[in-house]
């Protein structure tokens, strides 16, 4: 937020269930997500005129579902979306999420999630031993703020379909980041997305990781300035 903030207007919004918002109820679609987020962005276009849409991972769903819906961006950079649909989550487990969501256990949410959905696709696991340090790192601080929200926004990101057609009518660039370091799991959205997307490009950071934009902020930084110089540049050179 603060190298971006040197040169531009930054807006960072909390989705429902994060940050400062109330935890999400059980009515809770991503489409309420999406409501928020069109609205957010076209009172920023007019305002400041030009809006860029940037999201993280989960976020990347709700980013993406707004442009789809008519969000008034010019650009749209996604890193990592996850593929929710890949290995849908049982009801076993839904009712071990639910459990810990009542019992107010943060940690067991997180820990659940990590290694019984995320794991489960990606083929790594997080040592038990590893939890203690990874609650206190800043993806971890962050993920134990949010993980009430775990079971309904997972269910709201599984229920949620993709229409080729509407991905098909954007007129946007749509640029996805891969971390090199990352497993091929995480970019299998992408790939399958952006093959739907006129002007969609998938580009691989050298050395990113998922966790990049929440444990190297200036480094995150930094790929988005040189990817909007890119362009810049690109846009000022006319048709190739």
């Amino acid at each position: 937020m603060e190298v971006l903030g040197r040169t531009r207007t930054v807006v960072a919004a909390d989705r429902r269930g994060h940050g400062d918002s109330d935890p999400y109820t059980s009515s809770y679609r991503l489409s309420d997500d999406v409501d928020d987020l069109v609205a957010i962005v076209t009172d920023l276009a007019a305002e400041v005129g030009e809006v860029e849409l940037v999201a993280v991972s989960a976020g990347c769903h709700v980013a993406l579902a707004a442009a789809v819906a008519g969000a008034s961006a010019a650009r749209v950079v996604l890193w990592e979306p996850p593929d929710f649909q890949a290995t849908p989550v049982s009801a076993e487990l839904y009712d071990r999420l639910d459990r810990a969501a009542a019992n107010g256990d943060r940690k067991l949410l997180v820990r659940l999630l990590l290694n019984e959905v995320v794991g489960v696709n990606t083929g790594s696991r997080v040592p038990r031993l590893v939890f203690p340090l990874l609650f206190r790192s800043s993806f971890g601080r962050m993920a134990l703020a949010n993980a009430l929200a775990i079971p309904a926004g997972l269910r709201a990101f599984e229920a949620y379909v993709w229409n080729a057609q509407d991905l098909s009518a954007l007129d946007m660039p749509v640029t996805f980041l891969i971390g090199s370091h990352s497993p091929p799991f995480n970019r299998r959205f992408a790939d399958t997305v952006a093959s739907r997307i006129p002007h969609a490009t998938i580009e691989v950071i050298d050395g990113g990781s998922h966790g990049t934009p929440m444990e190297q902020p200036d480094r995150f930084a930094q790929v988005l300035v040189q990817l909007r110089t890119r362009q810049s540049q690109a846009d000022g050179a006319g048709p190739a």
